[in-house]
């Protein structure tokens, strides 16, 4: 991606129309084959409340690296991304549920290049996206899904907290993601609520990524979230 549209995104992240108390949210993941780190902010639609029921709007920018096994040799995937999107959240019973869609962008280059790719490129496409929550007992359950039209990609992820309030969140999550080329699957330990201060809270995780080509290979990142809200 060009320097002046990386600065643009950048721009428009950072001021979200009519935010009257944004979340913002960074974070990385790094594997032996993949790395993936991301920047954005969640923002309500209008300036009259705090983010919670009601419109909101997402702008994400991203950076992904995969390898996996061509019909002949390894292929490296370099993917920079972006995306803008709105949804509306509504309430349900002990939680909330958000579906959103927006524009993405992905630019992806191969090495060793192949012309015959599906996902090689630059790509536009139709991302929609659900997410929900809910409190059973002493646990806390939270579901995204999302599907890219135009690019074939889906990601998805559940995890499971064991606590309540300011305390330390153990527990666990599954994640599902591909594209025509690629596709795996995730299995790990998370740690949620990592104080860092007013409005700031870290999660940690780790695990093991299944992709049916290398087996199972370690994963460790960290997500950051901070600003009215911001919590695992």
């Amino acid at each position: 991606m060009r320097p002046r549209w990386i600065l643009a995104w950048l721009l428009a992240a950072s001021t979200p129309v009519g935010a009257a108390s944004p979340v913002w949210l960074a974070g990385t993941e790094i594997g032996p084959d993949t790395t993936y780190a991301y920047a954005g902010v969640v923002a309500p639609v209008g300036s009259g409340s705090p983010l919670g029921d009601g419109w909101f709007q997402r702008y994400w920018l991203d950076w992904l690296r995969y390898t996996y096994e061509g019909a002949a040799d390894e292929v490296e995937a370099r993917a920079p991304g972006a995306e803008a999107a709105w949804g509306y959240q509504w309430p349900l019973a002990g939680g909330k549920l958000g579906v959103s869609a927006g524009a993405v962008y992905r630019h992806t280059t191969l090495d060793p290049s192949r012309a015959e790719s599906a996902v090689q490129g630059a790509r536009w496409g139709a991302k929609l996206q659900a997410a929900g929550r809910t409190t059973p007992g002493p646990w806390r359950l939270r579901g995204i899904v999302s599907y890219v039209v135009g690019i074939d990609a889906y990601w998805g992820r559940l995890r499971a907290f064991r606590g309540h309030g300011p305390s330390l969140w153990p527990g666990a999550e599954v994640v599902a993601l591909g594209d025509p080329e690629y596709q795996a699957v995730q299995l790990g330990a998370i740690l949620g609520q990592v104080p860092l201060g007013p409005g700031r809270r870290l999660t940690l995780k780790a695990g093991a990524r299944l992709d049916g080509a290398d087996g199972a290979t370690p994963y460790a990142g960290v997500e950051l979230a901070w600003g009215a809200g911001g919590s695992s």
